[in-house]
């Protein structure tokens, strides 16, 4: 089996689960965390790749929904993974997923969640904009 047949086979069973509730229990705590630890290392090595991109960005959409409130502590993090992807690979889906996490967490009161998602606005944006004077708009990819 492959990485991309196990991420499927991951977002297959996260969107039939959908969501584990209210509360993990005690034993299921650190469990987000471990997976996006997994996750991060998989799109530091293979976040370039358009098919790996997409295959692990929906599976962390489906993350959010199964661990809802569980994935906040580690929001900033994954925004700041998207952002920088997106200004390496110019991916959509990494701003897809940017615009998730704030739909999920955007009323938190955080202020290092909220300083993640006005830096990410900033860069992305920078990014949109160099993209628009190097290339028209309909010659900028919004998938493969």
């Amino acid at each position: 089996m492959t990485v991309e047949d196990s991420l499927e086979c991951l977002e297959t069973t996260l969107s039939v689960v959908r969501t584990f509730g209210d509360d993990l229990p005690a034993a299921c705590q650190t469990t987000c965390q471990e997976a996006w630890t997994c996750m991060d290392l998989f799109i530091s090595k293979y976040g370039s790749d358009y098919d790996a991109s997409d295959r692990v960005t929906r599976l962390i959409r489906h993350g959010l929904t199964f661990f809802g409130s569980a994935a906040l502590p580690v929001a900033s993090a994954v925004i700041s993974r998207m952002t920088s992807s997106f200004e390496t690979t110019g991916n959509p889906g990494y701003v897809w997923i940017i615009g998730k996490i704030f739909s999920e967490f955007g009323n938190e009161e955080d202020p290092n969640l909220r300083a993640a998602f006005k830096e990410s606005y900033d860069r992305v944006s920078a990014k949109v904009l160099s993209s628009l004077q190097e290339k028209s708009p309909a010659a900028i990819p919004d998938g493969k």
